[in-house]
């Protein structure tokens, strides 16, 4: 099995992916790192399977922690650059 890492680009990206949605969800680097390391095993069948998740599984996701940087949620770099 693979092993994943979530590094601060795809947390930045996860945050992004919250903040542009119909209905803005407000998260910092480390609430949407998690979200990022769902994103990542997502399209990992052996890795969905162990866990016991399949197209019927629900996963509540809570954030506890607000964004920090107003910039970085808004950039379009993944990088947090403007």
């Amino acid at each position: 099995m693979k092993n994943y890492l979530v590094c601060a680009a795809l947390a930045r990206d996860a945050m992004r992916k919250l903040a542009f949605r119909e209905h803005s969800i407000v998260a910092g680097e480390s609430g949407a790192a998690r979200l990022a390391g769902l994103l990542s095993i997502a399209g990992d069948p052996e890795v969905l399977s162990r866990l016991g998740l399949n197209e019927h599984s629900r996963i509540l996701h809570i954030n506890i922690d607000l964004r920090i940087d107003l910039g970085v949620a808004r950039s379009k770099d993944t990088m947090g650059r403007g």
